[in-house]
């Protein structure tokens, strides 16, 4: 059983402004349909969720600001629970004074809401679904079973948690154990399908069929889009992916340049979104014969399985190591080496013929950017790791690098 924070509205708290990232709600509305994501019968003769066809329950992670969840609730009524979670206080209240405000405007306009939107405070990272505590801090808790949700959105937190092992883990292993049987876990994405399909097509432990789509962008204007109005109603969008300009495969081209390594996008990659609809298939690898959850040895092999995708994908798309990049340190090294050579005062004491200081190194290695991120101290502690292993091959390692044994270096880090 999972717990999650929910906040009590503030009327201190500053209204914050609504924001959708990547696209909006009409554009995933024909993929979000509950009649295409949860059809009658599955194509192998037995019928999903036949008994729950009205009563869907959803839950979306990462929400922030966005008005996925109110747009869900009036668009599609057999979405009749949606709970918007994220790690940030402030907008949680915020969202939840809001949604009051709403639903009392369109009471008011002869509308009713059925549905029921709940805003609570979850952080996937540090968090099991399957913790059984009964409060936390104090605050009013909701409760989840295990297997509780027939619909996980997820719209760029995969993309946020990319940039660590352990919460793309967390996510994905408490996003799976949530999952009602054939639930469906939604994901809207701006990364590469070459990096998002194999983590989410391949993770050991989860068993779940996945399909992918791209589509163009669509950008509301916060000035034209106002939902606070009572009289603003959603448009009549298509009900079908058919009735879309949809690509199911190929997906965005990369917007890695390939010979700097810079970010380069291009307009494709500005103006398509990714979609990734993994449908839950069965729970063979959850539990042994005495039910007992195996969550710590997936979480293990899911980090593993992350971190190998990622280091696959950057080393193919948008290597630390181009042969521009290497003719670029081996000039420097070479016009460094001169430049001791010529000077009448050895100004690098800890230089020695081809081998070249630490300092030096770090400085012609990196540029400014990557300096921010990786301090030479950082990078001491990286090379104490790299010239333990490798003193055999280059026994000057202790002294400093030369310009293969740089390269080597570099190679090993990404």
């Amino acid at each position: 059983m999972s717990t999650m924070k929910t906040r009590a509205p503030n009327s201190k708290d500053e209204n914050i402004s609504t924001f959708e990232w990547l696209t909006n709600f009409q554009s995933l509305s024909h993929l979000l349909n509950p009649d295409f994501l949860f059809p009658m019968n599955d194509g192998e003769g037995e019928g999903r969720h036949a008994n729950q066809q009205d009563n869907f329950r959803v839950l979306h992670v990462g929400c922030g600001s966005s008005t996925l969840g109110e747009m869900l609730t009036r668009r599609f009524k057999k979405y009749n629970l949606i709970i918007n979670t994220d790690n940030d206080d402030k907008v949680l209240s915020s969202m939840k004074q809001r949604w009051e405000k709403l639903t009392n405007q369109w009471e008011l306009n002869g509308e009713r809401i059925i549905s029921k939107c709940i805003w609570s405070y979850l952080d996937f990272k540090q968090l099991d679904i399957l913790s059984s505590a009964d409060q936390i801090d104090d605050h009013e808790v909701f409760k989840i079973e295990p297997k509780y949700f027939d619909l996980v959105m997820d719209k760029s937190t995969l993309d946020c948690a990319l940039c660590s092992d352990d919460a793309t883990s967390g996510l994905l292993y408490n996003v799976y154990h949530s999952l009602a049987q054939s639930g469906v876990y939604f994901v809207v994405s701006f990364h590469h399908v070459d990096l998002v399909m194999p983590i989410l097509k391949n993770c050991p432990g989860i068993d779940w069929d996945v399909q992918h789509f791209t589509f163009p962008r669509q950008v509301d204007n916060p000035m034209l889009t106002d939902t606070l109005d009572a009289t603003y109603r959603i448009k009549n969008v298509s009900n079908t992916p058919e009735d879309f300009n949809i690509d199911k495969g190929g997906g965005l081209a990369s917007a890695w340049s390939n010979l700097d390594g810079t970010f380069q996008p291009n307009e494709e990659y500005r103006k398509v979104v990714n979609v990734y609809i993994c449908r839950k298939r069965q729970h063979n690898h959850e539990s042994d014969d005495t039910g007992n959850v195996h969550h710590l040895n997936n979480r293990n092999d899911l980090r593993i399985h992350i971190h190998d995708c990622n280091d696959l994908y950057f080393k193919k798309h948008n290597p630390m190591l181009t042969h521009v990049r290497k003719e670029v340190i081996k000039n420097k090294f070479e016009e460094k080496k001169i430049a001791l050579k010529q000077s009448s005062i050895h100004q690098d004491e800890n230089s020695i013929g081809d081998v070249l200081s630490l300092r030096t190194c770090y400085e012609i290695l990196f540029t400014d950017a990557e300096k921010e991120h990786l301090s030479y101290e950082y990078f001491l502690e990286d090379y104490e790791t790299f010239s333990k292993d490798h003193c055999g091959q280059y026994p000057l390692l202790s002294v400093g690098m030369t310009y293969e044994s740089a390269v080597l270096f570099l190679e090993t880090m990404q």
